[in-house]
């Protein structure tokens, strides 16, 4: 009964070895087209059946602030999403368009970054 007990601590030890290597990993931050991938997701997930009738087919555009370092990440994002992101002139104004319900999360998601 003893060496049973003895064996359960060390594997235990095992397991705590293991999961400290995870955290470790785990800290590291996201990336800013990381993030905004996972907040779309999540998005997309509560509220593309609740908010309001989506035309498939139907584009729509947007109007946002970016600033430069963060418009590689948003060049990215939008990419991935099937949207364009082209800059109309000189300073930080993008516009963004492609599918509504796109357009529509990633609005609502840049609104959260707002200072």
């Amino acid at each position: 009964m003893r060496a049973r007990r003895r064996r359960e601590y060390w594997g235990a030890a095992s397991v705590v070895e293991c999961m400290l290597t995870v955290t470790e990993d785990a800290i590291q931050p996201l990336s800013l087209f990381e993030q905004l991938d996972a907040m779309m997701v999540g998005w997309l997930e509560r509220n593309a059946d609740r908010g309001g009738p989506v035309h498939p087919g139907v584009d729509a555009s947007a109007v946002l602030i970016v600033a430069d370092d963060a418009m590689p990440d948003v060049e990215r994002f939008c990419d991935e999403w099937s949207m364009t992101v082209a800059r109309p002139a000189r300073g930080t104004i993008a516009v963004i368009a492609g599918p509504e319900l796109a357009v529509r999360g990633f609005t609502t998601i840049a609104a959260m970054y707002r200072p």
